[in-house]
């Protein structure tokens, strides 16, 4: 399993790939945020933030990404080493941050994930060697990950 943004997708002509699906990227917040109820949130509204990043890590690029088409830099209050931890800085107040959905399946109850308007997605892919027969595990194991992916799928369009 492999996943990519749209500005560095991956090509690569050793591998055939196949997308499983689109992964969003949502705004994490304290749950007493002003924006917490919201459906979407601009990012514009977001400049004055002070955001929790993933140290070198592609969701900063996101971060940045997001808020220069937006007109500004982000100001980064702390960088964090995993989403766990990046939730626990949103829940004390530290600042907001960004997160692909498939990171958020154990939330924290004092933190909210909302949609940010005009945020990319990530592809989630499965991949193997081009011009490869796959074995009959590997075979089970494509059809097991397709079914998850379109359980999740289908469970975020009735959300």
């Amino acid at each position: 399993m492999l996943w990519d943004y749209p500005w560095q997708p991956i090509r690569d002509p050793e591998l055939a790939t196949a997308t499983l699906m689109s992964d969003p990227t949502l705004l994490l917040l304290p749950r007493d945020h002003p924006f917490a109820g919201a459906d979407a949130v601009p990012v514009a509204a977001l400049e004055d933030q002070m955001w929790i990043v993933r140290d070198e890590h592609p969701v900063a690029d996101v971060l940045r990404r997001v808020c220069r088409s937006a007109g500004f830099e982000p100001e980064v209050a702390f960088a964090a080493n995993d989403y766990q931890e990046t939730q626990g800085m949103v829940a004390a107040g530290i600042g907001i941050a960004l997160a692909p959905h498939l990171a958020l399946s154990a939330l924290r109850p004092d933190v909210v994930a909302v949609p940010l308007e005009k945020a990319p997605n990530r592809r989630i892919l499965l991949a193997h060697l081009a011009g490869r027969r796959l074995s009959a595990a590997a075979r089970e194991a494509t059809a097991v990950f397709r079914s998850v992916a379109n359980t999740r799928a289908s469970s975020q369009n009735q959300d």
